[in-house]
Parts: C-alpha cells; sequence; structure tokens
C-alpha cells in the first residue's frame, strides 16, 4: 500500500503476506503549512480463505464425467489430491477436474466419499463429498406398430443401459403371411383299350 498524497488517498492491492504481521499501527499525518495533526488507526488485514465448493455427484454405471474443481480465494497457483474416487475416474489435476467413465464395478461399495484437497501454497482446504453410483438399467424403446396383411416387416429391437451382450425373446407375435401352393390332385395311368382279335385264315 501507498500514500497518493496528491489525490489525498491511500491505495494499492493488499499483499499475500500482509497478514503475517497484522494489526498495523498505521499513523496518518495532516499538514496545512500551518497546523499539523496526526492520528493512529488499527489496520488489520486476515489471509483470504482458499475454499473448494464441490457439490455431491451421482452417476450411473458407463457414465462419461468432467467435474470442473472449483476454488476461490487463492493466493497462488492450486494443486489438487483426491482420494476414494469411483472406479473409472482420475483426477486431473493440471486442468483442474475429475474425468473419466464410471467402471462396471463401481456400484458395488457405493456411495463413495471422496476427499478432495486443494492448495495454494499458503494455504490448504479439503472437501468430502458423497459420489453414489448406480447400476445403469437395460430399457427397450420400441414404438407401438401398425401394419396392413402383406406387410413386409423388419423392426429393429432398440435398448440402451445394457452391460453386456442382449438377447431377447418375443410372445404373441401377429401371425407370418405365408403363400401354400395347392396340391396337384393325382390322376389314374390311362388303361390301353384292349386289341380286338384277329380273325383265323381258314
Amino acid at each position: 500500500m501507498s500514500l497518493d498524497s496528491a489525490n489525498a488517498q491511500i491505495t494499492g492491492t493488499i499483499d499475500a503476506t500482509a497478514n503475517t504481521t497484522t494489526p498495523y499501527a498505521t499513523l496518518i499525518t495532516a499538514s496545512d503549512g500551518v497546523t499539523s495533526t496526526q492520528q493512529t488507526i488499527s489496520w488489520s488485514v486476515s489471509a483470504e480463505q482458499l475454499t473448494l465448493d464441490i457439490g455431491d455427484q451421482s452417476n450411473s454405471i458407463g457414465d462419461s464425467v468432467s467435474l470442473p474443481l472449483s476454488t476461490s480465494g487463492a493466493q497462488g497457483p492450486v494443486s489438487f489430491t483426491a482420494d476414494d474416487l469411483p472406479p473409472g475416474l482420475v483426477l486431473d489435476s493440471a486442468n483442474a477436474q475429475i474425468t473419466g467413465t464410471i467402471d462396471a464395478s463401481a456400484n458395488t461399495t457405493t456411495p463413495y466419499a471422496t476427499l478432495i484437497t486443494a492448495s495454494d501454497g499458503v494455504t490448504s482446504m479439503q472437501q468430502t463429498i458423497s459420489w453414489s453410483v448406480s447400476a445403469e438399467q437395460l430399457t427397450l424403446d420400441i414404438g407401438d406398430q401398425s401394419n396392413t396383411v402383406g406387410d413386409s416387416v423388419s423392426l429393429p429391437l432398440s435398448t440402451s443401459g445394457a452391460q453386456g451382450p442382449v438377447t431377447f425373446t418375443a410372445t404373441d407375435l401377429p401371425p407370418a403371411w405365408s403363400s401354400i401352393a395347392p396340391t396337384p390332385r393325382s390322376r389314374a395311368p390311362l388303361t390301353p383299350a384292349p386289341t380286338p382279335p384277329r380273325p383265323t385264315p381258314r
């Protein structure tokens, strides 16, 4: 901080180390060329608190995660650590985020008490969040169907949330149309007419 006498003010930005010898007994003197006066004021400086502001998380197996780590009050570059992350997730400290894809086994020990620590080189702060992981549900997404007799049908069976190869069964399907050729009639074999006897020569 410094005195700007021309503009009758004290200006500047409080230094990061200013809280180490607080409070300051600041002596201010004013003079008009004839008389002068002095006043001592107590000037306290507190350290700005580094804070983390990360809410509880909830995901399903297979989710892609990109969680920014938000801080305030940092007095320098912030570094992070994270403990007890759901399987499949990692801390990207350089970019201040947690990223990855939730592993298929992550719902077996849910919820996770994930401990996140932030440090700016002067102070550090910890926050524990609850991170829940649920098993993704297998769902079918097939609309109602309408056809006319004789239509050719090819209906894809659409699913989401599968955790492995999907098999299907179906009941009460409309009967499939088929063309049955008529059975040809059998004919009796033709019997040749008898040959008349030849007359006997005399």
